[in-house]
């Protein structure tokens, strides 16, 4: 399970890179239908889609994207979820859940082995 300290250092790490970016497309893998608490995929992808990335911050070991328009993106790791940072060009990543296309032609990539992380 990601520790707090290795929460901070993911959100260090993804605050230059994701704030200020726009989020153009979302995309959830079928098999990661528990991933989205409170509304279906397709719904929260048509939320998200068009927001700005705000701002990045941590509370505890959740990692919370500020987007425009007021909303939150409120993300757990849990046990083995990771939050990626990649090229959209790069090869798919293993265990793939959810995908944050960015503006810039980059991807915010979810993946989590165990499907625990929200």
């Amino acid at each position: 399970m990601p520790e707090l300290p290795e929460v901070e250092t993911i959100r260090c790490d993804l605050y230059p890179r994701v704030c200020g970016r726009t989020i153009a497309a979302v995309r959830i893998t079928p098999d990661a239908v528990p991933l989205v608490d409170g509304a279906s995929s397709v719904d929260f992808a048509r939320r998200l889609k068009g927001r700005r990335i705000e701002a990045l911050s941590r509370r505890g070991k959740y990692l919370i994207l500020h987007l425009s328009g007021g909303l939150h993106l409120i993300v757990h790791l849990r046990m083995t979820g990771a939050l990626l940072y990649r090229a959209a060009r790069a090869p798919a990543d293993r265990y793939l859940r959810a995908v944050l296309a960015l503006d810039d032609d980059t991807e915010l990539r979810f993946t989590d082995l165990r499907k625990l992380g929200r």
